[in-house]
């Protein structure tokens, strides 16, 4: 399924994004709503209906760029924040379904770019919770841009997004705890070095699901970036793959649910059609896109090598 060539196409196309960044603050709107301007902004921002996709696991995001409230008993947890500019609409999705966002005690991050960490600030601010990411990560959400081996760092002043205050590391393989909701981490580094996949449970009546919030492993960087020259990374990359793909995975988000047609699967299970969404192989699919792309990327970095035109 998410594999074929519109899949492709848009995998390819969706994250090449980049204009400049946040307009100048205005004295009408707080430092950490003041909105980023880029290329793909707009369209990513646009307002999404929240839904349900499953027991206690709903859709609170907007339509570029996902957003998950997990609700619990003695609490909630928020996956990732979008933009600047989404910190209302999501707080606005997470209220429309009857929640309160002072019941949002964590925020996990996916990983540090302005697109997914950019409203945490805000959301933070609002609910109170708590904020962590991976080890990585939580350095590079305390101050607001990401490291320099990131492979969009050359980017320069265009990553920049609103300073997360005391973010938490979490090691690999670690579960955060709210009473009843356990939510694990673990380490998919490569699209950014600190990236984070998260698995959970959700239950309806007597039937529970795995699921699995996977986070971006593209292969998008910087016009001067190679990624050929840099083993370490390319065995990142690697592990990751490996790892989204073994994962039990009975319902499978991105973080830009494009990339995975989320809501046209989500659409397609909601009309009757249940192998649509409930698909064990679809973190499998996903890993073997972006393993594809990879491929196609060195390929092209090979046929641009000087040592080949010669």
């Amino acid at each position: 399924m998410l594999g074929n060539p519109k899949m492709s196409a848009i995998f390819s196309s969706s994250l090449l994004f980049f204009s400049l960044n946040a307009s100048a603050a205005s004295a009408e709107i707080a430092p950490d709503l003041v909105p980023i301007k880029c290329f793909m902004c707009d369209g990513w921002n646009k307002p999404r209906a929240p839904f349900k996709i499953f027991g206690n696991s709903y859709y609170v995001g907007v339509a570029g760029l996902s957003a998950l409230l997990i609700a619990g008993k003695r609490g909630h947890v928020l996956l990732d924040g979008a933009l600047p500019q989404s910190a209302p609409i999501i707080q606005r999705n997470i209220e429309s379904l009857g929640f309160k966002m002072i019941d949002v005690k964590w925020i996990l991050v996916s990983h540090a770019h302005f697109d997914h960490a950019g409203g945490v600030a805000a959301l933070q601010r609002i609910s109170g919770a708590k904020v962590a990411g991976s080890k990585l990560a939580a350095s590079a959400l305390k101050f607001g841009f990401p490291p320099t081996n990131d492979p969009q760092f050359g980017y320069g002043e265009a990553n920049r997004f609103a300073k997360i205050a005391a973010p938490q590391a979490i090691n690999d393989g670690t579960d955060v705890r709210i009473g009843e909701l356990s939510v694990r981490l673990h380490d998919t580094p490569g699209h950014t070095p600190g990236g984070a996949s998260y698995s959970w449970q959700s239950c309806e009546a007597k039937k529970c699901l795995t699921m699995v919030y996977a986070d971006s492993i593209s292969s998008v960087s910087s016009p001067d970036f190679r990624f050929s020259n840099r083993p370490k990374l390319l065995g990142n990359f690697e592990r990751s793959f490996k790892l989204i793909a073994g994962m039990d995975c009975d319902v499978m988000i991105s973080t830009h649910p494009d990339v995975s047609q989320f809501f046209e699967r989500f659409e397609a299970y909601a009309s009757g059609k249940p192998g649509e969404l409930l698909n064990s192989s679809s973190c499998k699919d996903y890993a073997q896109l972006a393993r594809e792309k990879l491929a196609l990327r060195l390929q092209r970095e090979a046929n641009d090598s000087p040592k080949l035109k010669k």
